[in-house]
């Protein structure tokens, strides 16, 4: 009875974890869901299952910490310092779970001799550590920032003739879309037109070989293929552990050093990411707030949307839409324009707002409310609504007219009841 009431307490304790993590990790939730159902039924006692269920759930409790491990890991290298620290603040208050989800199966399973195979599988997360070391260069390889420095002066016109010790790819991009792809050892040719102000030359180099199966997007891929920044999103694989990445097509695969030339110059990519710079100063953030709205004003549609999802390598839009993010996208560009009077930001705004006005409901005594006309259940974006308020009270005139700013204003001061609590979305 005792044994029971246990896997009881153990199924609970899944079941709690997997509601919790129903709210935005719905795969990993369905995993420990799928681990409280093997205590369950361990609840029926039959001693010839004991032990694989314990292993299963043991396995699928290291797979849910292996995902988990892998998005705080990567958001605390990625993202600025507060954000990483929380990151790693999460793991750390994750790793107090571990005994309740791991110290009950994994003590059932060792007390019999062929369960004690389960110690082994901690091991199993070791290659883990080949996506937290980066590799050197092999001797004699070329710099990327060399050579796309160089690439970059033949296209502005130089005579420079760069060549590389080994595989190289060569990328254009313009206005930072995929136009073609060149591969070779020396003698790289630029392009023959000029390059415009928004193109770049994405230049790869080999470095190694990588075992099968432990490919990284955006960092390695096949040497008869694109860049592997251009298909980290659109090769096939499966994450088997964490940064241990299985391509669904058996290709030999390579690990590339990357740089970025551009008329801001030239960078290397950490990880396929353009690093930061190495001091914050009132100039770099400024810096980084316009290239944020040029980048927002660039995918711009001609009715205001923004290019709210982009599919690689193509640049072209996706599908679907989000308003209270084109709302706060639109608060962002007045905040920059007013801050700035950066011309680009102003008219990105107020073609966001203009959009808002145009999708924006009235009711009968002058309020407005921006209504998304995919919504079927009449519930207006009041959230959304106030956001488009703020981006009109830091750029007056900025798109939409008084009159629907003061009908934007009304319909705010309505959604309060008498509890101050907000009626609508």
């Amino acid at each position: 009875m005792g044994l029971r009431v246990l896997h009881l307490l153990q199924a609970g304790v899944y079941g709690v974890l997997a509601w919790e993590l129903t709210r935005r990790w719905q795969v990993d939730a369905a995993l420990i869901g799928l681990a409280g159902a093997l205590q369950l039924v361990g609840v029926l006692r039959r001693p010839r299952w004991e032990p694989f269920l314990h292993l299963g759930t043991l396995a699928l409790v290291l797979v849910v910490y292996g995902r988990f491990a892998a998005v705080m890991l990567h958001i605390s290298r990625v993202f600025g310092p507060l954000t990483g620290e929380q990151a790693l603040n999460l793991l750390a208050t994750s790793a107090g779970a571990l005994p309740w989800v791991l110290a009950f199966p994994l003590v059932r399973l060792v007390q019999r001799p062929p369960g004690r195979v389960a110690l082994l599988l901690p091991f199993a997360l070791l290659p883990a550590l080949d996506g937290l070391r980066a590799y050197p260069s092999q001797p004699g390889a070329s710099s990327p920032e060399a050579l796309a420095s160089a690439l970059w002066a033949a296209w502005e016109g130089g005579t420079a003739a760069p060549e590389a010790a080994g595989p190289v790819r060569v990328t254009v991009l313009r206005a930072g879309v995929v136009t073609t792809v060149e591969s070779g050892k020396a003698g790289l040719t630029p392009p023959s037109y000029p390059p415009g102000p928004r193109d770049a030359l994405l230049v790869d180099i080999a470095v190694h070989d990588v075992p099968r199966g432990f490919a990284r997007p955006g960092v390695d891929a096949p040497l008869d293929g694109p860049s592997p920044h251009v298909t980290a999103r659109s090769t096939p694989r499966v994450e088997a552990l964490p940064y241990v990445f299985v391509p669904t097509a058996a290709k030999p695969t390579v690990r590339w050093r990357s740089a970025l030339a551009s008329a801001d110059g030239v960078v290397e990519l950490e990880r396929g990411w353009v690093p930061g710079p190495a001091e914050t100063t009132p100039a770099t953030i400024d810096a980084a707030l316009l290239a944020a709205a040029a980048h927002l004003a660039h995918g711009q549609g001609d009715d205001g949307r923004f290019t709210y999802i982009v599919k690689g390598p193509t640049g072209e839009p996706g599908r679907g839409y989000n308003y209270p993010r084109h709302a706060g996208t639109a608060w962002f560009l007045a905040r920059v324009a007013a801050a700035t009077g950066d011309p680009t930001a102003r008219t990105a705004a107020a073609a966001a707002l203009a959009h808002l006005e145009d999708r924006s409901g009235r009711t009968a005594d002058g309020r407005a409310y921006v209504l998304d006309p995919a919504r079927t259940d009449g519930r207006a974006w009041i959230g959304t609504t106030a956001l488009a308020v703020l981006a009109h009270t830091v750029l007056p005139g900025a798109g939409a007219t008084s009159a629907i700013l003061a009908g934007y204003v009304d319909q705010l001061a309505a959604s309060v009841d008498a509890e101050g609590k907000v009626r609508g979305d």
